[in-house]
């Protein structure tokens, strides 16, 4: 059997991403590009967003990863996905609540496995990863009160910016459109993309407003799907849910992000 590299032409350990172009949506090349969502999501192994998963990511010469994002209190980015640390960690409360230094320092994750895990940074990220691979940021804002929220956008927002004098190739997503419109605050050469459950309404909140695609479960793309996003020159991205790889690789999408990546070795 031809293997799902050959038969769509990854080519290289990274591929290099064009510039942005006038209307920010990069200028991808017709090979698809492959993302490890937190990293490459093997939770039998090691916990997402881990430096582990995001290591072997690389090992496997993706193109790049998605990562979920969080603020710290000393507006440091940190890998994070749940709102609440008790989910998955020794620690309660938001990551928002403590600096990187007390996370680094204090946070481990519950499961027995994952105990000598320490959370990481975008920073740390942006080290491991050679300039042109293609890291999709997953922005998840909390709100810690109304007395905060401009002070906590703000720190986000420049955060993001300080990010990007480190790392060019990035993208920021948002399952809010409201936020969304926010992130392009960050810089107008960013895509940003909102994350939907639902094609169509997805697709109505993004032309609506004014935003630069949208990243779909495998589960809601289709044909129909593709052809009205790339009528509006949206950059689509699909990830992996429940649909086989080679349906979603088969609608062209401009990058899939797969929860497995050893099929995707190359």
């Amino acid at each position: 059997m031809v293997s799902l590299w050959k038969k769509y032409g990854f080519i290289g350990l990274f591929m290099l991403l064009s510039g942005f172009s006038g209307c920010k949506k990069p200028e991808f090349s017709p090979v698809i590009k492959i993302l490890g969502k937190g990293g490459m999501g093997n939770s039998h192994m090691y916990p997402m967003n881990s430096k582990a998963s995001y290591m072997e990511a690389l090992l496997y010469n993706l193109d790049g990863v998605e990562v979920d994002v969080q603020l710290t209190k000393d507006a440091q980015l940190a890998a994070f996905h749940t709102e609440n640390l008790e989910a998955t960690t020794n620690m309660t409360g938001r990551i928002y609540d403590y600096t990187w230094e007390e996370l680094q320092e204090q946070c481990r994750y519950n499961n027995h496995r994952f105990r000598s895990y320490s959370l990481i940074s975008l920073d740390e990220i942006t080290e491991i990863y050679p300039p042109d691979a293609l890291l999709s940021l997953d922005i998840k804002i909390f709100i810690p009160s109304d007395e905060e929220a401009d002070a906590y956008m703000n720190a986000y927002i420049n955060a993001l910016r300080d990010l990007y004098t480190k790392h060019r190739n990035i993208m920021l997503e948002s399952s809010s459109p409201y936020y969304a419109r926010m992130l392009k605050a960050v810089n107008e050469q960013i895509p940003v993309l909102l994350v939907s459950n639902s094609a169509s309404e997805g697709l109505d909140l993004v032309i609506d407003n004014e935003l630069d695609g949208i990243v779909l479960p495998d589960t809601e793309a289709n044909e129909d799907v593709m052809e009205r996003a790339r009528n509006y020159g949206m950059v689509v991205g699909i990830w992996e849910t429940s649909k086989s790889i080679h349906y979603s690789l088969d609608l062209e999408p401009d990058f899939f992000q797969a929860t497995s990546v050893k099929r995707f070795g190359r």
